[in-house]
């Protein structure tokens, strides 16, 4: 059976640009701090590793597509530095409401999981929206929301059944734990 993590990029894996903004310069990614560990250590589990973003900047002609996939590349040159590796990357680049695509709808996490056969109740989603929560949670994944987020502002984030975590590295720790059916200390 094949497990994996599905993350999202900005504000998960990278520090998010300011809202409105949107990170189109690959001289511009800043890792955040222990991602690099995290993601190695899902690696070194046995974990498929995909990343799920959306990236409206396209849509609205802030980014080129070629910029998204220079800042995707960035940021996959940066974590092989620390011996931490991304097995593949989806992006949505369309706009609000225009696509089955762009969490919180599911389609990205669907695809990640049918191109790596993923085991949907075996892996996870960790993010830090409610959106990529909504989105993973509707595939049938697990989900984790990391930083706080904002569940508190969404009634229907309220509603599913998340763990918490203060950042990837923690995240990371919780699910090895629980495939492990340890408890965390």
């Amino acid at each position: 059976m094949t497990w994996g993590v599905i993350l999202d990029r900005d504000g998960t894996i990278n520090k998010a640009p300011p809202t409105g903004d949107y990170l189109c310069d690959p001289t511009q990614v800043q890792l955040l701090p222990g991602v690099d560990r995290g993601i190695a250590a899902l690696n070194s589990a046995g974990a498929v590793v995909v990343v799920a973003t959306n990236q409206r900047g396209v849509a609205l002609g802030r980014c080129a597509p070629g910029d998204v996939d220079a800042v995707n590349a960035e940021i996959a040159r940066k974590l092989r530095s620390s011996g931490a590796r991304v097995d593949g990357w989806y992006v949505c680049p369309h706009d609000l409401n225009s696509c089955e695509c762009r969490k919180p709808a599911d389609g990205l996490v669907r695809q990640a999981i049918a191109d790596h056969g993923l085991e949907p109740s075996n892996s996870w989603i960790v993010g830090d929206r409610d959106i990529d929560v909504q989105a993973g949670e509707s595939a049938g994944l697990n989900a984790i929301l990391i930083g706080g987020g904002d569940i508190d502002q969404s009634p229907r984030a309220r509603e599913l059944s998340v763990a918490y975590a203060n950042d990837l590295e923690s995240a990371v720790e919780v699910i090895l734990c629980r495939l492990s059916g340890t408890t965390r200390e």
